[in-house]
């Protein structure tokens, strides 16, 4: 297994490594860390079904489905600060909710959650499937005072927090969520194309925006679609998130 972890040192507060956030959430409840990332594993298992063939009933493989894609990490979230200590405890207790789900969120959320590693991934939609913390006892704790403005309680944190991440990535999802990205895209490109007349100019006649009614109609047949697909209700496929 190759030693990354000298290719991902990071200045605090400037790099979010990693971002992981419900489909149903806004954007402002995204999870950010910033990890040391000390191994990354990316497993593809085909679907492969068996069949017979010729007269000899010679068996024969060939691919029944979509690939499944699995993520498994391991990190380290050494405290550079108290206050940041706090903030590393906090934040392992979030990503462990979501594998933990309450009866509410069971009854309301979908479980999908958008996953992204930088220059490792692009952004894919899946399953979060396992959260193990293992917490650096030898390393010692910090005290911090506490922060209510910024919710981060008092108390004593430990110095270093290991936590291993598995995600399998729902392929499907994932690709409707990156047509919707693009199809935003159009939109916005053709929005920002469509020049006003100048008050001046008593001859401008504006063209009809054809090109964005245009993009308007694929994006109400995409949604047709998803729906036709079996997108679970209330998901949204909020792609362009951060």
């Amino acid at each position: 297994m190759a030693d990354i972890t000298g290719g991902f040192l990071k200045e605090p507060g400037k790099i979010n490594l990693i971002s992981i956030n419900r489909l149903e959430d806004p954007p402002a409840s995204a999870i950010y860390l910033h990890p040391f990332i000390e191994s990354f594993n990316h497993s593809i298992s085909p679907a492969i079904g068996k069949m017979d063939f010729g007269m000899m009933a010679a068996k024969t493989q060939f691919f029944t489905g979509l690939s499944e894609n699995t993520y498994t990490l391991r990190l380290a979230l050494p405290a550079y600060s108290e206050q940041n200590a706090a903030q590393n405890w906090s934040t392992v207790q979030k990503l462990k909710e979501l594998v933990n789900p309450t009866m509410t969120d069971l009854l309301t959320k979908s479980g999908k959650v958008e996953f992204k590693v930088f220059n490792l991934t692009g952004k894919k939609v899946g399953q979060l499937l396992q959260v193990q913390e293992a917490i650096a006892i030898e390393q010692g704790f910090l005290w911090y005072r506490g922060n209510k403005k910024k919710k981060i309680p008092r108390g004593r944190f430990p110095k270093l927090i290991r936590i291993s991440l598995t995600f399998v990535e729902d392929v499907t999802l994932t690709a409707m969520a990156k047509k919707v990205s693009e199809e935003k895209a159009k939109q916005s490109g053709a929005q920002t194309n469509t020049t006003e007349p100048r008050p001046t100019d008593s001859k401008a006649n504006p063209a009809p925006p054809s090109s964005i009614a245009a993009a308007a109609r694929d994006g109400e047949e995409s949604a047709a679609v998803q729906g036709s697909q079996g997108t679970p209700s209330g998901t949204p496929l909020a792609a362009s998130r951060p």
